[in-house]
């Protein structure tokens, strides 16, 4: 190729095949990453901002419980759909001032006797400006706004007051959170000094009224840790695994049909169509074998002008009255074939016809022309003009020989 026309085939295609289809590759990648973002991007937020959940490494959230059963090799999980709920073993519930109270009363009855602990919430916080994840303590949540968190799992009242430490927990004692708070009703588990129930139960349902005693702030003390993991310990039914809620904290509640598409079972589904759009973008790029020419719109030969003729007569709807006059036709070839008399009217000659063809049958034309008028369907209509066919042959033949 000279120089000045292959100047001219790069002007004329400013950007290589190869580029753009790096370009669509990438495109499409952004695109799935965006996808899977939006529809599971709310899980992944859950630990990162401040709220008390058991994904949160703020000082009221509870990772750090989470992680202490991990490094003493107790076998946990994360509950992040309501199925997730239904195990034999301890499920720890975090709550917040905004759970929903109508949710936690569906999970309160779907656990019905199966052991769970209900860790309520204390502080006031606020996002730490300057640390993303950090919170800032605003004051104590007032007690009677955490009545209604009690009122689905039983019938408990919280209380407060100064710390009376020191707190009997599972056989150990520790020193009493600012500010502690107890239960009046149930069952006590855990008590301060003065005999209030800081941890009480309710059917198998167990219910924490101070969360410093196993929060990430609590747990800062080496003391109030190990006196939360012997309390866990001494709830959780051997050897079942101790199963942290993430449902009240908002997992699971993304895009229903966005997770529908990328989980089983419909991911196979999903799969299907990609492969089929893939094959499509392929074909655009190769043909599979070679081309096909087009055919003609209007075909050659008399078979294709009689399959016409016939169409358009049966679009519309003209096939009724065509009984009649290939029968006429038919007579009127018969007659000028056999020589009949002139004059004669349609019954005489259809009946000099018949006797003509034959006498042992002579009434056999009239029959059949008064079938092909007859006709009310196309059917009826194709095999009595077959019939008149074949009379019209052999009438032929009769005068061969």
């Amino acid at each position: 190729m000279s120089g000045p026309t292959a100047s001219a085939a790069a002007e004329s295609q400013p950007f290589r095949p190869a580029t753009m289809i790096w370009l669509a590759v990438a495109g499409l990648l952004a695109g799935a990453g965006f996808f899977l973002l939006s529809t599971y991007g709310p899980d992944l937020r859950l630990g990162s901002g401040g709220s008390p959940s058991p994904l949160s490494k703020a000082a009221t959230g509870y990772y750090g419980l989470y992680r202490l059963l991990e490094l003493n090799g107790v076998e946990t999980a994360l509950a992040r759909a309501p199925e997730a709920l239904d195990g034999g073993g301890l499920l720890v519930v975090t709550l917040t001032p905004g759970t929903d109270r109508e949710a936690l009363r569906a999970l309160v009855e779907r656990r019905g006797m199966l052991p769970t602990l209900f860790v309520l919430p204390k502080w006031r916080t606020e996002p730490w400006p300057d640390r993303p994840g950090w919170v800032a303590r605003q004051g104590l949540l007032p007690a009677g706004l955490l009545d209604g968190l009690l009122a689905p799992i039983g019938p408990l009242t919280l209380g407060e007051g100064a710390g009376q430490g020191p707190v009997a927990i599972a056989g150990q004692r520790v020193a009493a959170p600012d500010s502690l708070r107890w239960l009046d009703g149930g069952e006590p588990l855990a008590t301060d000094a003065d005999g209030h129930a800081v941890l009480a139960k309710t059917g198998l349902h167990h219910v924490l009224a101070d969360p410093d005693l196993v929060n990430n702030a609590g747990l800062a003390d080496a003391e109030t840790a190990r006196a939360a993991l012997a309390l866990l310990m001494q709830l959780r039914p051997r050897p079942e695994p101790v199963v942290f809620d993430l449902t009240l904290h908002g997992a699971g509640r993304g895009n229903a049909l966005a997770r529908l598409l990328v989980e089983p079972p419909f991911l196979a589904f999903t799969l299907t169509v990609l492969l089929a759009a893939a094959l499509a973008v392929l074909h655009g790029f190769a043909r599979f074998g070679p081309a096909r020419a087009p055919g003609r719109a209007v075909a050659f030969g008399k078979a294709a002008l009689a399959d016409s003729s016939a169409e358009l007569l049966r679009r519309a709807g003209r096939l009724a009255g065509l009984g009649g006059r290939y029968a006429a036709l038919v007579r009127s070839r018969a007659a000028a074939a056999l020589g009949a008399p002139a004059g004669l009217s349609e019954a005489a000659l259809e009946d000099w016809l018949g006797r003509a063809v034959s006498n042992e049958d002579p009434g056999r034309f009239a029959r059949l022309a008064g079938a092909a008028r007859g006709a009310g369907s196309e059917q009826e209509l194709q095999a009595a003009a077959l019939a008149l066919h074949d009379w019209a042959a052999e009438s032929t033949e009769r005068k061969r020989a």
